[in-house]
């Protein structure tokens, strides 16, 4: 009786090579968002010095959305609200969620396509938001982007097209769907924008249903040798042929992730120059309306 390990099935091997270059890729953009996120909440920790009163002025005069500001054509409010949190819970909760989700996402799409489809559902968020909050309200946070992120997850699970290989997207289909249940049910809590959350929710779940985000990636079948080296020296490896996965168009994600960049970074430096929030000795009634 010969009991030596049979070789790996074809769509054994195809994911072993996914794992393989998806350990070898580093998220540097997501460890880029965490850090301009938190060195954001940390000049906002600095520049108020009035409890939590000054907390809300503070966030109003560094770009926090509202609605009565924006409709006064303050718009880079939409994108800086986006890297502004009220508590350092709130800011650890979302930039671990930031990595948790982030970190998979930007070695299954690559840098473009996630830092684009981050910032796009940020946006998202911010306008659903701001269609829905009363005049006295302010919104801030990176929910809106992250909740984008969750959803892509989900529906990327669903909808890989040839980014990821069928066993990987229905385990992720699998256990994602609860993450964003989850998270739904914590966005009734009171004081949590339920619109920023839905808005980017269904910018990022749009973008990967649409084919959007996937479009690009090509599979290509190539042949491996593989010899089981529990076999004896005198067996001839065996040809397996295997899936490719590769971006083959990352040139225009590239392009716009760059351009929504330099927009959201703007919008944070147009904020502060308006409202220069690290002048304490502007009153708030002095500041221009």
């Amino acid at each position: 009786m010969n009991d030596t390990p049979a070789l790996p099935a074809p769509h054994q091997l195809e994911e072993e090579i996914f794992w393989s270059r998806f350990r070898a890729r580093r998220p540097v953009v997501t460890w880029a968002l965490i850090g301009v996120n938190a060195v954001v909440f940390l000049l906002g920790m600095a520049w108020n010095s009035d409890g939590e009163r000054g907390e809300i002025m503070t966030l109003f005069r560094m770009g926090a959305l509202v609605s009565p500001r924006v409709a006064g054509f303050e718009w880079p409010r939409l994108f800086a609200s986006a890297f502004l949190h009220f508590s350092v819970t709130h800011a650890a909760m979302n930039l671990y969620a930031l990595y948790a989700v982030g970190s998979f996402l930007e070695r299954a799409l690559g840098k473009g396509r996630y830092l684009a489809l981050y910032l796009l559902s940020a946006l998202g968020g911010g306008l659903l938001a701001l269609a829905t909050i009363k005049p006295e309200m302010i919104v801030a946070g990176a929910s809106g982007a992250i909740w984008g992120l969750m959803t892509a997850v989900l529906v990327l699970g669903l909808r890989h097209g040839s980014a990821l290989p069928a066993g990987v997207g229905m385990r992720i289909a699998k256990s994602q769907w609860q993450v964003v249940l989850l998270n739904l049910a914590i966005s009734f809590i009171p004081g949590i924008s339920l619109a920023g959350h839905l808005g980017g929710g269904l910018t990022g779940a749009a973008l990967v249903f649409t084919g959007l985000m996937t479009r690009g990636f090509v599979a290509t079948e190539r042949s491996v040798m593989l010899r089981d080296e529990f076999y004896s020296p005198g067996v001839a490896p065996h040809p397996v042929a295997v899936v490719d996965r590769r971006d083959a168009t990352p040139g225009p994600w590239n392009v716009l992730a760059v351009a929504l960049s330099l927009l959201a970074l703007s919008s944070l430096a147009l904020a502060w120059y308006h409202y220069a929030p690290w002048d304490r000795a502007i009153p708030f009634e002095s500041l221009p309306r």
